[in-house]
């Protein structure tokens, strides 16, 4: 999975844990709309975002490609 960009990453850690973008969202504390955006990859997470991902999905902000991210649009 190292291989992926991070914004699939992050799809797939939501996904394996069998969650709708909406309930994934609110673990996060943001709008789902934001979260679809992230898992496009057209906006990247800001700081504190991306240790409330890493903490949700038990994986280091280094694992999910997020210490330097870039949006692909």
């Amino acid at each position: 999975m190292l291989n992926k960009p991070w914004h699939k990453r992050i799809q797939y850690e939501r996904l394996k844990r069998g969650w709708s973008q909406e309930k994934a969202a609110e673990h996060l504390g943001v709008d789902a709309r934001v979260l679809r955006d992230w898992e496009a990859g057209c906006h990247v997470p800001i700081g504190k975002h991306r240790q409330r991902l890493s903490q949700l999905y038990g994986r280091s902000i280094e694992k999910l490609g997020l210490v330097n991210p870039k949006p692909i649009k």
